[in-house]
């Protein structure tokens, strides 16, 4: 097959779209011919200096469009301008070549309507979440994104396929999705773990990493750490990754003792922070499923999470069995990381029972599934 991957985020930028899309393209590749159309969302990668905009690999391609400066707001959100230049750009990407099949990602979602607009050619629209009503606290602006996704939803004659239980269930009940909608899970690579078995783990050390966003709750996680450090002033706060709430975090971290934010480091040295972490918080308030619990449970790292009517991931795990789940306010969330640090056996539990639980989302088994997706929509 040809088969076209179009995803805002790609390597060698760190956040759970970019691992997702990189592990299947990785995949896929290694029996067709895969082109990747992402974003460039920033000229230099600190491991390996200035980013392409294209490059190849066998049968690998990647394009990185390099849209206007701000694509991603400070507040989180996309700039409208950006995302235009960004749907324009992925559509003339696409009629240059003849693909058996598109996989898109559902974001910024009006690419698909561009995309669909023009290419006729089989279209598979992967759903991270579902916002519905979630769209109306970003008033005017959110209108047109809760109008964006129910047109998505209703398109005819493409293949919806969801991350999670929980982003199908809402694909059906609240965009009213009819047809059969496969899950295509995200998942760990076991191998990637296995250097890892020399690495101790620090008592004290607390680790986020993920995307710089909102949505994330690191403002949660440093006033729930500013409790924490009263009773256990041993304690460390990791915070790593990128995005659009960059330059807020390292102003409010630069002034909280305990606190070290790393942007953008190397894939190792990520696995490395995430083995070694006492515990990983992610008190993230919307989550289609959740790769960064997936991951540190992996890797044997006790995680705390969140409870959230738009968190897949505290509707997937047992509490005190596989994770840790706290209300989402800084008192919860602080006795939550201080139980882990005086409870052994909590600790010892959440560890193996959730590497236990991660290990049942292997990239393998997921690449083969989405595999048989896409050969089943070209073959129709």
């Amino acid at each position: 097959m040809r088969i076209a991957i179009v995803s805002e985020g790609f390597k060698p930028y760190i956040g759970g779209v970019e691992t997702r899309y990189t592990k299947l393209a990785e995949y896929l590749c290694r029996k067709n011919e895969v082109d990747v159309i992402t974003l460039l969302q920033m000229a230099i990668d600190p491991e390996n200096g200035k980013i392409p905009e294209s490059e190849s690999s066998g049968r690998l391609r990647i394009f990185r469009i390099n849209a206007p400066n701000k694509y991603f707001l400070e507040d989180g959100t996309r700039s409208l301008r950006g995302v235009r230049e960004f749907s324009k750009k992925c559509l003339e990407y696409l009629k240059r070549n003849d693909y058996d099949v598109v996989l898109s990602s559902q974001w910024p979602l009006l690419h698909i309507v561009y995309i669909k607009s023009e290419y006729s050619h089989n279209l598979v629209i992967d759903w991270h979440e579902v916002w519905g009503r979630y769209y109306w606290k970003f008033g005017l602006r959110g209108l047109g994104g809760y109008i964006l996704e129910k047109i998505v939803a209703k398109m005819n004659k493409v293949k919806h396929i969801a991350v999670s239980n929980f982003t199908r269930e809402r694909l059906k009940n609240i965009l009213g999705v009819k047809d059969s909608v496969p899950v295509i899970w995200n998942g760990i690579d076991p191998v990637e773990y296995d250097d890892l078995a020399n690495t101790k783990r620090e008592f004290g050390k607390i680790v986020f990493f993920g995307r710089f966003a909102p949505h994330k709750g690191i403002d949660l996680l440093i006033r729930a750490f500013k409790i924490v450090k009263r009773s256990r002033p041993e304690a460390s706060l990791h915070i790593i990754g990128d995005g659009p709430l960059r330059n807020q975090i390292i102003a409010v971290t630069s002034r909280v003792e305990g606190v070290h934010t790393h942007i953008a480091v190397p894939r190792k040295r990520l696995l490395e922070n995430i083995k070694s972490a006492w515990t990983v918080v992610i008190p993230s308030h919307r989550e289609g499923h959740g790769i960064s619990y997936i991951e540190a449970m992996a890797a044997g790292t006790p995680v705390i999470s969140i409870r959230s009517p738009y968190n897949a991931f505290s509707s997937m795990v047992k509490n005190r069995e596989e994770a840790l789940l706290a209300d989402p306010e800084p008192n919860s969330l602080a006795e939550a990381i201080l139980e882990l640090l005086k409870n052994e056996d909590l600790h010892k539990k959440l560890s193996d029972k959730g590497r236990v639980f991660a290990l049942r989302f292997n990239w393998e088994n997921i690449g083969s599934e989405l595999e048989k997706v896409l050969e089943d929509v070209m073959d129709k």
